[in-house]
């Protein structure tokens, strides 16, 4: 009998282990879901953010290329220098933008929008964000579009200026990436 109740004994404590091991690997499997559901929405986050900054480039750039355009129109040469767009936001003391620290014109009607070293995405710290204008000739009448960062361009039309994008590829959206 005192065998049998050792035995029982026995039996509650290897089950109470196994319950209690069980309990742990649930927990433990359970921990780990977390944690790859929790860096997944991280990288997600970061990407959303890093996309957010780039809209304010294009949406604070937008203005000073319609301006150019204008400018080459009357003119029949793009601007060069902020002076020759006094209507601008290239020739204001105001801040550009909360992520944008400013806006360069480079040749032949580029502009490039820099960000900040202090935005918040660090993928975005100190990078560079290029417009070119693309038109059906050289013509100062003839219609311009803009292509941003390395986006290719339909054949037969004309770009000009040096694209100096430094964003990785994957955080531009998609009308700026090279094809």
């Amino acid at each position: 009998m005192n065998d049998l109740r050792r035995s029982n004994v026995h039996l509650i404590m290897v089950t109470d282990l196994s319950q209690t091991l069980r309990s742990t690997l649930e927990m433990g499997a359970a921990f780990a879901v977390l944690m790859v559901l929790t860096a997944l929405a991280v990288s997600y986050a970061s990407g959303y953010f890093a996309r957010a900054q780039i809209a304010e480039a294009l949406a604070v750039s937008s203005n000073v290329r319609q301006e150019m355009v204008v400018y080459r129109a009357e003119h029949g040469v793009w601007p060069t220098s902020s002076a020759e767009l006094p209507h601008s936001d290239l020739s204001g003391d105001k801040p550009l933008g909360k992520y944008v620290a400013r806006l360069d014109m480079g040749e032949h009607g580029s502009l490039t929008a820099e960000f900040d070293e202090t935005t918040p995405t660090e993928e975005l710290r100190g990078t560079r964000l290029t417009f070119r204008p693309v038109s059906l000739g050289e013509h100062p009448d003839a219609p311009v579009s803009w292509i941003c960062g390395a986006h290719g361009f339909a054949y037969g039309l004309t770009t000009r200026g040096r694209d100096e994008t430094t964003i990785d590829t994957h955080l531009l959206p998609s009308f700026c990436r090279g094809y």
